[in-house]
């Protein structure tokens, strides 16, 4: 295996485990399952040809490729596969009339930046530091309810095949079937080097949190229910050792100046209509770029990368019973020896006007996108971290119509099942393009499709 031969064939850079650029690399990553793999080489592409000469290069070799862009998600890295960071060189956006275009290793904010002169906004998650993985997965936010997912935003998409060819990617027809799959599972099939984003003229909104006691969560999703699609209500659970867990209710609002004006008073009145014992808040009229973090008011600033984090992320039906769901999340968390946090990501809206087959994201039926976390403490702990997790999942069981494929962990033996859970019956279709377009599997270490 030539290394040396993939360094003198492209302009951008390739790092070895060998070299301190590598470990610096390393710890760039979100979480520490990750940052703790072992790639033989990670390439910073200069242009769509270093991309295509690695491809080739790596195929040749017998490895396959792990792409990474914002480097929060569980399949960014790989043991012993090379690894193709876009950060570097294609972490760009600009804004062109009504469309955002953006490059492979753009973020979420970079995206929102980049729209930020004229108030033109992509829906994207609730974060604004993952990456292209995210918005090609999915992606669930405060705008989505009002203008559905991220994907759902895709325009154009340039993309590197197995074989090292590019394509662009639209709905002229050309590519149908490569157009489809890359709208919800994209690393399997490619390299995406750009994406072109529909947007929208967005421009203040109301952004109001509330922490109230945790007993009240029912009553929260139950009333959330019944909004509008110009409201979003969200939750976060939270709970650390020896203590009574907390509920975060974070409400978003978007309509006239009128309305933005009087979110408070129209945020105040949802929650006293479930609680009066908040115990702190706070609110702000924001653009949506600048919305506060999903989080508590106050909290603690976060712990530097890479996180001791493990998630699952499972979806709600629309029959969910939600007393159910409340019990089974605050018994589980009231057991957990470490810290605990469920979030709560409203769906509904526009998400579920689109048909489960137009795309990839066969979940759109659901009201809510809930990930399920617990944070270990030491690499001993991780095991039952993950234990944790994976069993409060299990209990929820009954009321999941799926789950979301961001959250997929590729080293599990059971990854087959989380894949089925989140491609649902579009999942032969994926299987048949993924033999077609990639049968040597150099895309393969991802969630398997194969």
């Amino acid at each position: 295996m030539n290394i040396e031969s993939l360094k003198k064939n492209i302009e951008g850079d390739v790092s070895q485990p060998a070299e301190s650029t590598y470990s610096d690399y390393q710890q760039t990553y979100f979480l520490a399952t990750v940052a703790a793999k072992t790639p033989i080489a990670v390439v910073s592409p200069a242009t769509t040809a270093d991309i295509a000469a690695a491809i080739g290069w790596a195929k040749q070799s017998g490895v396959t490729v792990v792409v990474r862009g914002g480097g929060h998600g569980a399949f960014s890295s790989a043991d012993a596969e090379m690894v193709l960071d876009l950060s570097k060189h294609f972490r760009y956006a600009s804004l062109d009339g009504e469309h955002i275009v953006a490059g492979g290793g753009a973020t979420m904010g970079t995206l929102l930046a980049a729209g930020a002169s004229t108030n033109r906004v992509v829906p994207v998650g609730a974060a604004a530091g993952p990456g292209m993985g995210l918005a090609l997965h999915g992606g669930i936010g405060w705008l989505c309810r009002r203008y559905g997912l991220t994907i759902d935003h895709l325009e154009a998409v340039e993309l590197i095949l197995p074989g090292g060819n590019v394509v662009t990617l639209d709905s002229s027809g050309s590519y149908d079937d490569l157009w489809w799959a890359v709208r919800g599972a994209a690393p399997n099939f490619g390299v995406v080097s750009q994406a072109t984003f529909r947007t929208h003229q967005v421009s203040l909104m109301g952004f109001h949190r509330y922490v109230v006691p945790a007993k009240f969560l029912a009553t929260v999703l139950s009333h959330a229910e019944s909004v509008g699609d110009e409201m979003d209500v969200s939750m976060a659970c939270s709970r650390e050792p020896g203590e009574d867990a907390s509920l975060l209710i974070y409400v978003s609002i978007r309509g006239t100046q009128a309305e933005v004006t009087s979110s408070k008073t129209t945020a105040d009145e949802f929650v006293a209509g479930i609680t009066n014992s908040v115990s702190a808040s706070d609110h702000s009229v924001a653009h949506y770029r600048d919305s506060p973090e999903f989080d508590f008011p106050q909290a603690p600033t976060p712990e530097p990368r890479p996180v001791q984090l493990y998630g699952s992320s499972p979806f709600l039906g629309p029959d969910a019973d939600l007393e159910h769901v409340a019990e089974v999340v605050l018994t589980s968390m009231a057991a957990a020896p470490f810290p605990v946090r469920v979030n709560f990501e409203q769906m509904g809206g526009q998400i579920g006007n689109v048909a489960p087959r137009a795309t990839p994201f066969w979940n759109r039926e659901a009201n809510w996108s809930t990930t399920i976390t617990g944070v270990w403490p030491d690499v001993a702990g991780k095991q039952q971290t993950a234990d944790w997790v994976n069993g409060t999942v299990h209990e929820l069981e009954a009321d999941t119509c799926g789950s979301y494929i961001v959250e997929a962990h590729p080293e599990e033996a059971d990854v087959g099942e989380y894949v089925a859970a989140s491609f649902g019956e579009n999942l032969p279709r994926l299987r048949e393009i993924k033999r077609r377009i990639d049968p040597d599997n150099v895309f393969g270490s991802y969630y398997p499709l194969t």
